[in-house]
């Protein structure tokens, strides 16, 4: 899979999550025939990361018997982005064309710290709809995982304009001897004891139809 990277840690600990959109646009009326450059370009781009969740809120079984491996201490974060760049033609929407991305990242504090298993998809939707995802990667005894798509957009083929965001899809299940004393992290839910499911999503960022300078 094309540029696959370990994003990095911000380290932040509040409850909110850092949100960048570095560019908007509203639709508008299209100028005049005798004002239409031949092409535009305009990009638009989101990342949400999720603060730091602690799977110090863990609790060995049987005092501890059986737990042979401990889980990162240091907590973790998953993260949701993408980029889109926008191609109008005569001030039209005909293309566009989105680098999606999504990982979990967690922290050890002690040598040997890892969790058992951990999954990450990411998607592309479009107004709340899922319209492209890349397949659901996973790795065991491993503290980081990511997924990452592109997709691209016709016009003549389907609709291209509205409202855009990627979403990540996490699972993160402890090693042997832990379970997880409630939901870990903020948008996580229980899938067992020893396993979460969780998912982040970006910001939004408004793709128009009419394109505006």
């Amino acid at each position: 899979m094309p540029g696959r990277r370990i994003g990095k840690l911000f380290g932040l600990l509040g409850a909110s999550a850092l949100a960048l959109v570095t560019s908007t646009a509203t639709a508008g009326a299209a100028p005049a025939p005798d004002d239409v450059p031949a092409r535009q370009v305009k990009e638009y781009k989101s990342e949400v990361v999720l603060p730091v969740g602690s799977v110090a809120r863990t609790a060995p079984t049987n005092g501890g018997v059986g737990a042979l491996t401990d889980p990162p201490m240091g907590g973790c974060e998953m993260k949701a982005q993408f980029s889109t760049t926008a191609y109008y033609e005569e001030w039209y929407l005909v293309e566009t064309v989105t680098l999606y991305y999504g990982d979990i990242v967690c922290t050890t504090t002690a040598p040997g710290q890892e969790m058992q298993e951990l999954t990450a998809q990411a998607q592309l939707l479009i107004d709340d709809v899922v319209q492209w995802e890349d397949d659901t990667n996973a790795c065991t005894g491993c503290n980081s995982m990511w997924s990452d798509g592109r997709a691209g957009c016709f016009s003549l083929v389907q609709k291209c304009y509205g409202t855009y965001k990627s979403r990540t899809n996490v699972t993160a299940l402890l090693p042997d001897g832990w379970i997880y004393t409630g939901p870990p992290w903020e948008g996580c839910t229980l899938i067992g004891p020893p396993e979460a499911f969780c998912v982040v999503e970006s910001t939004t960022a408004e793709i128009p139809y009419v394109y505006t300078p």
